[in-house]
């Protein structure tokens, strides 16, 4: 008998000690990955007696907030143009954009021991307060780009030319995060795609703005220079039934008086270009388009692109030329290469938090790699003088460019459906100390629509940042 009251005591002790193992593995180790998923209510229920961190711009406005009382706590956007970056965190719907990818700080967990925060949980009645977190974004820049771009569908990203800082990015129609739970399902089923970043996440058809990089490697490859003469500038390039033309046609040049390289280059005219995809062939126009980092995924805290690298045939050269392949770039892509060109050949990395609060104190986050020389500065200098010389010609003068002492490229781009174009702009200003470097793109709209719209945004950065 006391054998058998032996062996279940111990049976008795040893799943007792096995469910206090699972239960710490559960609450202490796996912790954190149970209470992120979208589908757990304590979630929930937890954000509303924890004090969130802030999210703030890099001058202190607020860009999301928790407030109320323990227990009631209350989500809020002040900036909705903001959305794109900040994203939303919702007891119903899951979180999105920095709600997300710094939910780890914004709730505190971060540097704090998961059994000394249980143990503070118990002690307190709640989980903790997050900590605050400091973007490199500008809310005024912010809320003018995406007022400049709207009712417009496209997107709009802003750099710092050296830091690499984002200072805007703006992605249109957007939402408001604070509204959210009462508008999800008009948000969910709206053919807009309002939810949808599509400046970081955008995949668009690059056309004519692919041709400053085309310009760089031919003129590192000594295949062409600004100067050559292109009789057949203006001719157009048909595309799967479509005809890809110069973007600005008022001023087409005729063959009576043959155009330069810069002078297709300022009208964006893709038939040269597309005889340098040629004269490139497979491996260097590839490599070229490698050059510049099109195929890698873009290091950065939000969800990007997701690039495929694919083989270069002969008989896709002309078309890959002018960005009428099958290469698919977002605007966070082209306002990277735009700095490229800007900074003497040197490409940026993205830095779009500056600094984080953590259970030590306030902490700088962690800074990307300096700038990475892409191509030969004498190449970059070349193609940043014929985005200069656009900003000095009447064709940059219609779109008011020199006004904003702003260089740039805009060009055009056939989407596949008829009729319908996308709208490019690249560009930097100051064009004698560059500082601010931008991509802009319009869905269904033209290239002298979105270089005004960069222009404008251009001119407001180098006013409104000191």
């Amino acid at each position: 008998m006391n054998a058998q009251l032996q062996r279940l005591a111990a049976i008795f002790i040893t799943a007792y000690l096995a469910l206090a193992g699972l239960l710490g593995w559960w609450g202490l180790v796996r912790a954190e990955a149970l209470t992120s998923r979208l589908d757990n209510l304590r979630r929930g229920l937890a954000d509303q007696r924890a004090l969130r961190g802030q999210i703030t711009d890099r001058n202190g406005v607020v860009l999301a907030a928790s407030i109320g009382e323990f227990g009631s706590y209350q989500r809020i956007y002040p900036v909705p143009a903001a959305a794109p970056v900040v994203g939303y965190n919702s007891a119903l719907y899951g979180q999105a954009g920095l709600e997300a990818a710094l939910d780890p700080i914004l709730t505190g967990r971060v540097g704090r021991d998961p059994s000394r925060a249980w143990h503070e949980n118990l002690l307190y009645g709640g989980p903790v307060a997050g900590y605050d977190v400091q973007l490199t974004l500008d809310a005024a820049v912010q809320q003018a780009a995406f007022e400049a771009i709207a009712p417009e569908h496209g997107a709009l990203v802003l750099l710092d030319v050296h830091s690499g800082d984002v200072l805007a990015l703006v992605s249109s129609p957007t939402f408001d995060p604070g509204r959210l739970d009462e508008n999800w399902e008009q948000l969910r089923n709206d053919p807009a795609a309002a939810l949808f970043n599509r400046a970081a996440q955008g995949q668009y058809t690059p056309g004519g703005v692919i041709q400053p990089v085309v310009m760089a490697a031919a003129i590192q490859a000594g295949l062409a220079g600004p100067t050559d003469l292109y009789p057949d500038a203006a001719a157009a390039v048909q595309v799967d039934g479509q005809f890809a033309e110069c973007a600005v046609t008022t001023q087409t040049p005729s063959s009576n008086s043959p155009p330069t390289l810069a002078q297709a280059f300022a009208l964006g005219c893709p038939s040269p270009f597309a005889d340098l995809g040629e004269a490139l062939g497979p491996q260097r126009l590839l490599q070229s388009l490698e050059d510049f980092r099109l195929f890698e995924p873009v290091p950065f805290v939000l969800p990007v692109d997701e690039p495929a690298l694919f083989a270069l045939l002969p008989s896709d050269l002309r078309l890959e030329a002018i960005g009428q392949g099958r290469l698919a770039v977002s605007p966070l892509r082209m306002a990277l290469i735009a700095a490229a060109f800007a900074n003497q050949g040197k490409m940026p990395s993205l830095w779009l938090v500056a600094r984080s609060e953590s259970a030590a104190g306030p902490q700088p986050f962690p800074a990307p790699p300096g700038p990475e020389r892409l191509l030969r500065g004498d190449a970059a200098s070349e193609v940043a003088a014929l985005m200069t010389e656009v900003g000095e010609t009447e064709i940059g003068r219609l779109a008011g460019m020199p006004e904003a002492n702003v260089a740039g490229h805009f060009a055009a781009a056939l989407t596949g459906r008829s009729g319908e174009k996308l709208g490019w702009f690249i560009g930097y200003a100051p064009v004698d100390d560059p500082r601010y470097a931008l991509a802009v793109v319009l869905e269904d709209g033209s290239p002298q629509a979105a270089a005004m719209i960069g222009t404008k945004v251009l001119s407001l950065a180098t006013a409104l940042i000191p």
